[in-house]
């Protein structure tokens, strides 16, 4: 039986027209192609990042990077990407490891991240007066883990995709890709031993 992902699946349209449609300057068939892909993409950065109002901003610079790569003009290398859908979340993973690095600069440079024991990922709680849920927990232990573990398992785990289709969006090979999904279970194991399976 093949694993239902936690998430309903995109909408149907398709994508190729729209982007296609964007390309020669629709701006409405842009705005279609924005709503389709706008809750898959902040998901990716939310479990990414652990971040919701960080992963709005990461979504509307992939948007705003997009519509200017569809754009350009034809001697520029205008092109439609022949899979949307794996130029989309490839580029939101890219955005998010640049979150990251400049996350780390400022880090650097304006000292440590104040610490938050409520929010230790070693040790995940539930109180009763700001009980988390499993999904919220899941995914602020996501956030925490080495970036190239990420991005396979947030698209296999969570987003549905099959370990083939992440390798196309990730540009690894198949077996890669379930070499990082399995070494990411295994420390998120670790860190929170009665997690949901995944």
């Amino acid at each position: 039986m093949a694993k239902r992902p936690l998430d309903p699946p995109e909408p149907v349209t398709d994508s190729l027209a729209l982007a296609a449609q964007a390309a020669a300057g629709d701006k409405a068939a842009y705005g279609a192609l924005m709503r389709q892909w706008q809750q898959p993409l902040w998901r990716i950065a939310k479990r990414y990042t652990g971040d919701a109002g960080e992963s709005e901003d990461i979504v509307q610079e992939v948007f705003v990077a997009f519509w200017r790569t569809l754009t350009k003009p034809e001697t520029e290398g205008s092109a439609v990407p022949r899979d949307v859908g794996a130029f989309l979340r490839r580029a939101t993973l890219n955005a998010c490891r640049d979150w990251s690095r400049r996350r780390a600069v400022r880090a650097f440079f304006f000292s440590a991240i104040p610490f938050d024991p409520a929010r230790d990922p070693a040790t995940p709680q539930q109180d009763t007066a700001n009980q988390t849920t499993d999904l919220e927990t899941l995914e602020h232990l996501i956030a925490q883990l080495p970036t190239g573990l990420k991005g396979p398992l947030i698209l296999c785990a969570l987003e549905g995709l099959g370990q083939k289709e992440v390798a196309v969006v990730l540009g690894l090979s198949q077996k890669a890709v379930e070499a990082r999904v399995a070494r990411a279970k295994q420390m998120l194991r670790k860190k929170w031993p009665i997690a949901p399976t995944l």
